[in-house]
Parts: C-alpha cells; sequence; structure tokens
C-alpha cells in the first residue's frame, strides 16, 4: 500500500534528521582503532547514515531528477565514480580506500537527501536546522570525549577536542547574523557553543573561516539590496547584531581569563610565538604540511600521467625526507619520518591533486562553484519573481559554507571528517528548497521591514526545474 504524500514528507524529514544526527557523536578513534578499522560506535554511526541516506534517495527516486539540484548530483557522484575507477586501476588497498571515501561519500548523500526533502516540500529552515543542531552536539560532545576517555585538560586540549563542526557553525552564524531579517536568541547559544570550542582547543586557523564569513555577510548583504532582498534600514540594525556578538565574545574571554587564565596564556603562544620553540625555519605546522605536500609531488613526479588522474584514494605517500633533518630538531631523534601515510592529509588541494590528479581537482572547483552558485542564483530567483520571505536569506548558506571550508583548505583538510562532509552535502542541496517553493505558492507580500522586490516583479514568469 502506498504511503500519502503527507506521510512520505513525514519519514523524508524523519530520515532527514536522521541522516544529519548520525555522526553528531563522531569522534577521532585512537591509533589501536585507526588499525583495525574504527569502533563498533563509529560502525553504527556509518550504518545510519548509510541507510538512512540511501532510504531517503531510494524512496523518493524521482524527486533527484528535478534542475537544478541534479546537476549537482551529477557532478559529485560523477567524482566518486571517477575515484572509485582510480583507486582500483592503482590497486589501491581496499580497506584504505574505504576508509578515505567516506567523508566524501557522505558529501554525495548529503546532497540527495537535501534534494529530496526539498521537493516533499520541506523548507529551507527545516534542512538547516538539522546542521546546526549536529554541528553543536559534535562541538559539545568532542570537549566531553576528549576531557573524558582522551585525557585532554587546560593546559594540553588541542585536537583531540577540536570538532569539524566549528567551521560550518561559524559559517551559519555569519549569515544568521548579518542576513537573517530577525534576530533570534538561539543563534547566541550556538555561537557561544562555536566560540567556546574554538577557546579550549587553541586552534588559531579558525580565525580564517570566522573572518571570511564576516566578509562575505557584509558582501551578501550588499548584494541582496541590489536585488532588493534586503533594504538599507536593515543596515544599522546589523550593526548592533555584529557588536553584541562582539561583546559576547568580550564577555567569553573575561570569564575565560577568570576561570582558566592558563588559556589565555596558551592563545598568546600560539598566536604570536613560532611553533618549534624557534628550532625552525618556519611554523611547525607549516612546514609537517610543506613536507606533505613535497613528497606527493616527488610521487606524482615520477610518473607525470598521475598528475592527470591521480594515485587514488588512499595511496600510500611520504614526508619529503629534505624536511627530516629539520623536523627531527623538534621530534625525537627516534621518530621515524621514513613511513608510509595514507590518510587524506592537511590539505584539500594536495590531497585532491596526489589522489585525483588534475581530472579531480576540476571536479572540486566545479562542484565548490556550483554551490555557492546555486544558492545565489535560487537568491536572485526568488527576487525576481516576488517571494522572497524570511527564510530566502538561507540560500547564501552555501557559499559561506564552501568559502569557510576553503579558508583553511591550504593546512586543514575539512574533506576528512563524516560529519564536515555529510553538512557540505545538505548545504549544498538546501537551495532547491528555495526554487521548488517558488513554483508551489504564490507570491508573499513584502517583509515588514521593507526587503523584497516591487510589486512589478511578480509578474516574471516561473520555470519547471524538471530534467529532460
Amino acid at each position: 500500500m502506498a504511503l500519502s504524500r503527507d506521510w512520505m514528507k513525514l519519514l523524508t524529514h524523519v530520515l532527514l534528521w536522521v541522516f544529519a544526527l548520525s555522526w553528531a557523536f563522531d569522534f577521532k578513534a585512537e591509533v589501536a582503532g585507526d588499525a583495525a578499522g574504527g569502533s563498533g560506535a563509529q560502525a553504527a554511526f556509518l550504518g545510519l547514515a548509510l541507510c538512512s541516506g540511501f532510504a531517503a534517495m531510494a524512496l523518493n527516486a524521482h524527486l533527484l531528477l528535478l534542475r537544478p539540484g541534479v546537476w549537482l548530483l551529477v557532478i559529485w557522484w560523477g567524482f566518486l565514480g571517477f575515484i572509485t575507477l582510480t583507486s582500483l586501476g592503482q590497486a589501491v588497498a581496499p580497506g584504505h580506500f574505504a576508509r578515505i571515501l567516506f567523508p566524501y561519500l557522505m558529501i554525495g548523500l548529503g546532497l540527495g537527501v537535501a534534494i529530496t526533502a526539498a521537493g516533499r516540500g520541506l523548507t529551507p529552515m527545516q534542512l538547516v536546522t538539522p546542521i546546526v543542531v549536529a554541528g553543536a552536539i559534535n562541538v559539545v560532545w568532542r570537549i566531553f570525549y576528549g576531557f573524558a576517555f582522551k585525557g585532554a585538560s587546560l593546559e594540553t586540549a588541542r585536537m583531540e577536542v577540536f570538532s569539524p563542526a566549528m567551521n560550518p557553525l561559524f559559517a551559519y552564524l555569519g549569515a544568521a547574523f548579518l542576513l537573517r531579517p530577525r534576530f533570534h536568541w538561539v543563534d547566541l547559544l550556538v555561537a557561544a557553543i562555536a566560540l567556546g570550542g574554538v577557546l579550549i582547543s587553541v586552534t588559531r586557523a579558525l580565525i580564517f573561516p570566522i573572518a571570511v564569513a564576516g566578509v562575505l555577510g557584509c558582501g551578501c548583504f550588499a548584494l541582496g539590496m541590489m536585488w532588493r532582498v534586503f533594504h538599507a534600514r536593515q543596515a544599522p540594525r546589523k550593526l548592533g547584531i555584529f557588536a553584541a556578538c562582539g561583546l559576547l565574545g568580550l564577555v567569553m574571554l573575561g570569564v575565560v581569563q577568570a576561570a582558566a587564565p592558563l588559556l589565555i596564556s596558551r592563545w598568546t603562544e600560539r598566536l604570536f610565538h613560532k611553533a618549534g620553540g624557534g628550532q625552525t625555519s618556519a611554523d611547525l605546522s607549516w612546514l609537517t604540511r610543506e613536507a606533505e605536500a613535497a613528497g606527493m609531488l616527488d610521487i606524482l613526479k615520477k610518473d607525470p600521467v598521475h598528475f592527470i588522474h591521480g594515485k587514488g584514494m588512499g595511496a600510500n605517500y611520504y614526508w619529503d625526507p629534505s624536511y627530516w633533518p629539520e623536523l627531527w630538531s623538534v621530534y625525537p631523534s627516534d621518530y621515524d619520518f621514513s613511513m608510509d601515510i595514507w590518510f587524506n592529509g592537511h590539505s584539500v588541494w594536495t590531497y585532491t591533486l596526489f589522489s585525483g590528479g588534475l581530472i579531480g581537482m576540476t571536479f572540486h572547483l566545479v562542484f565548490f562553484a556550483a554551490a555557492s552558485l546555486h544558492g545565489l542564483a535560487a537568491v536572485r530567483a526568488q527576487a525576481c519573481t516576488g517571494r522572497v520571505d524570511d527564510q530566502t536569506w538561507l540560500g547564501f548558506l552555501p557559499l559561506f559554507i564552501v568559502g569557510c571550508m576553503l579558508s583553511e583548505s591550504f593546512t586543514s583538510n575539512q574533506l576528512a571528517e563524516r560529519l564536515s562532509g555529510a553538512i557540505l552535502g545538505l548545504a549544498a542541496g538546501l537551495p532547491q528548497a528555495l526554487y521548488l517553493s517558488r513554483r508551489r505558492s504564490p507570491a508573499p507580500p513584502p517583509l515588514r521591514n521593507g526587503s523584497g522586490p516591487p510589486a512589478a516583479a511578480t509578474a516574471v514568469p516561473t520555470v519547471s526545474f524538471h530534467a529532460r
């Protein structure tokens, strides 16, 4: 017996939440767990993500063909097919390939889940809420897990408590604070959680996504005024919200200074003193990234044809031997730098080139650009047809998430994290809800705050988004 449309919508909504929350309690496994292929809990998380993702896509297969979302699916699933064939052709160890592939697979599944949810009539905010909730849970969980099970403390906590969700949370906050028509106090709670994660993990690289979110917020607000999505009268209110966020940050710094002054000392050390104690020619973190990238390029140069299609996901590489003597001045003298490494590196770009060559790099660049433009085009389409409402601003969110992720892509590989992949995929499919809502409902009146296009814009005809 076929389910009614309302029941299918409810079921798809449930599957969306299950998929988004499947990695909310994910964590970095210990070394032994890595060797064994991960823990039982992580296998359960993977099972939830695969079952919910494929179930949503299978139950709503016809909705996957709706344009323009179908083109994003073609791009990313085309990359997954390409990298699978490349890895098989390069005889990459199947276990290594599978472990590296999971975050990239989560992008494809998240994209499919978001597009089917949009096709069932879920609103953009209904798609975003699970992303924000899952991200906030993971930040808190990683801190708890690091202190409770990995021996972290305020004196030592670093990657043990680091959550990959902090980056996309700052992307969401930048969009919410600067573009959302009405202020919501719950966003301050999300901001407190994200800032708390940054302070405790002492992660200076997160300064980049915070700055990018602010810059993109200002740029998108100006763009929205050109499209009459926003009104100039809203600008002073946004400045007030910005000031409130700054005040929140200062309050948190004051609380930290009073409760845990050591954290401030650690931040001062990280920001103003070169890691490595001055024994290396560059910052130690940057030096290790250079050694990694040089080793990958050296492998590709041995057979230049690999610059075209790469060595495959999970292929072995090494740190360039010319960096070892300098690194030994900081690392223990018996540290073995000659070991083969197969995890997906510390840079989106170097590992993408190494594993997929120029073809893989092209897939990535096209996907990132298409996901960002997909959202901008959705906002523009709503503006042109007079359908601007209090959720239109969410069309800018994919640009924010892509921009913030790529802001630290030279020193951090967000695509190495399963939760990051799920969030990126869901966000990339989000604008589909704006496109489809434009077809389902008549044009609403302009917002009370004065945003929205003039009534004449409603005369612009809608178009069909069915793939043919």
